[in-house]
């Protein structure tokens, strides 16, 4: 009888504590890739999404769980708004919505490692990379953790990008200073660590290569490769999570505290549409640049008289309208024999109707200067012959000025300037500093002697439009593969 007296004592107690005190779990909130998508659109947006994250951090307070709001990399490059701020932006609606760790991802490296580190200094958040250093003193560049008190646990959360960012960030002037070592030999430091919580940037796949060599009892919440994961997909015991990008979902994430680790309970993806109103903390803080966006993006350039659609996977094995008009614009303001131009830089698609300033800031949020290699024949079609080992990968390239058949990996037929290939001809070829600088594995082409003619990519687009508009043809039957992806 008194063993039963005190029980009902012991609970009457704990229900009259304040919520948080005695937390039964966590709850971990999360996104990735917003890629400056900030403001309200027609669906997603940074601003909506935090409507999000306070709602479920009142319900997780309710249930007495701890909480906290994470970011896995990639805030910038995507939208005028991120062009103009460069980054600025960002991180001022991270500090309005009470993010508790960013890991960097590659294209927070796209405006300079000065612009990254000065606005991380100033961040009134932690913004991790565990591995990422200085290629001479070997000292971080930023922080590889934080901890976090929620109740009286501790939690350390760690972070970890991917090795592949000197390939692929438009920043390459930094990477010369910087190195990435493997995360899996970084992991291992803090893998016995109490309340672990890796964010990452390295992309599904890796993340789950990850969790196969590593015995910490983990979470891993991902960035990078713009999956939509429903729920999290536990491998080795450890539950990866991603949200896919631009700020579309909400991910949420419930866990218990076990034995000085998490035990994953379950998760779920909200979508962010278009009834969620928008926070009006975050719409303040980015108010500024909102308006210098304003103005500069409702400028009309031209006229589209089809649909460009920018769809990555036949970016990135065949030819598409959008390719060829992104290439065909390098092409004549450059005034070369041919032109490349990467898969991946190409980022939206572009609409029949009335053209932007920020349409063509969506299609190109990256400052590309257009550059010039000089290539003998027999090197050009050696050339080809990797970008096509490359189909179905980032080292895919849309082209122009070139007609090239190819049967079983062969290439049978090849037209440059619409004259047959010579061997020993020295072709001019256009392409992007991107790739003359390392990106997508293509540093090679150093060796073609790159100039940089100084041009943006971008403002070639801008101008083939103005001079061609109502811009609208089909393919012109310039890469002919006898199999399809």
């Amino acid at each position: 009888m008194r063993n039963k007296f005190a029980r009902v004592f012991l609970s009457v107690v704990l229900l009259g504590l304040p919520a948080g005190t005695w937390a039964h779990g966590l709850t971990i909130l999360f996104t990735n890739d917003v890629h400056g998508h900030l403001g309200p659109g027609k669906n997603g947006g940074f601003a909506r999404l935090c409507t999000l994250v306070k709602r479920e951090r009142k319900n997780a307070a309710q249930k007495g769980d701890d909480s906290i709001f994470v970011i896995a990399g990639d805030a910038f490059q995507g939208t005028l708004i991120s062009s103009i701020s460069r980054g600025a932006a960002e991180f001022a609606a991270m500090k309005a919505c009470g993010v508790d760790a960013f890991v960097v991802g590659n294209h927070d490296f796209d405006y300079g490692l000065k612009d990254i580190l000065g606005l991380a200094g100033r961040a009134s958040f932690p913004v991790l990379c565990a591995n990422c250093r200085y290629r001479h003193s070997r000292r971080l560049v930023f922080k590889p953790y934080t901890t976090i008190q929620r109740g009286k646990h501790k939690l350390l959360l760690l972070g970890l990008i991917t090795t592949k960012t000197p390939l692929m960030t438009s920043g390459q002037k930094s990477m010369k200073r910087l190195i990435f070592p493997n995360p899996a030999g970084v992991l291992k430091t803090y893998a016995r660590k109490p309340y672990l919580i890796v964010l990452s940037h390295l992309g599904f796949p890796a993340d789950r290569k990850l969790a196969m060599t590593t015995h910490a009892q983990t979470v891993i919440i991902g960035g990078h490769t713009h999956t939509v994961l429903k729920k999290c997909v536990v491998t080795n015991h450890i539950p990866i999570c991603q949200a896919g990008a631009y700020a579309r979902y909400l991910g949420v994430m419930h866990v218990d505290y076990d034995k000085g680790g998490l035990k994953y309970v379950d998760s779920k993806l909200i979508p962010v549409t278009q009834d969620i109103p928008a926070d009006p903390g975050v719409m303040k803080a980015i108010e500024p640049w909102m308006q210098k966006v304003k103005k500069e993006a409702q400028k009309r350039i031209g006229i589209a008289a089809r649909d460009f659609p920018a769809n990555g996977r036949a970016l990135h094995s065949r030819e598409t309208v959008l390719g060829d008009l992104v290439c065909d614009a390098m092409l004549e303001q450059s005034g070369a024999d041919a032109g490349f131009v990467n898969a991946g830089g190409i980022r939206w698609s572009l609409n029949k109707g009335v053209v932007t300033f920020r349409d063509i800031y969506r299609v190109l949020p990256f400052n590309n200067h257009v550059f010039i290699l000089k290539i003998k024949g027999k090197a050009l079609k050696r050339l080809l012959y990797h970008i096509i080992k490359q189909r179905g990968k980032n080292g895919f390239m849309q082209i122009c000025g070139m007609t090239v058949d190819i049967r079983h990996h062969r290439i049978l037929k090849l037209s440059v300037h619409g004259a047959p290939w010579y061997r020993d001809r020295t072709y001019k070829v256009a392409t992007i500093g991107f790739l003359v600088k390392g990106g997508d594995g293509y540093g090679f082409l150093q060796r073609y002697q790159p100039k940089d003619t100084g041009i943006l990519l971008r403002n070639t687009l801008i101008d083939f439009i103005r001079k061609h508009s109502p811009i609208g043809y089909p393919p012109q039957g310039r890469w002919n593969f006898d199999t399809g992806l």
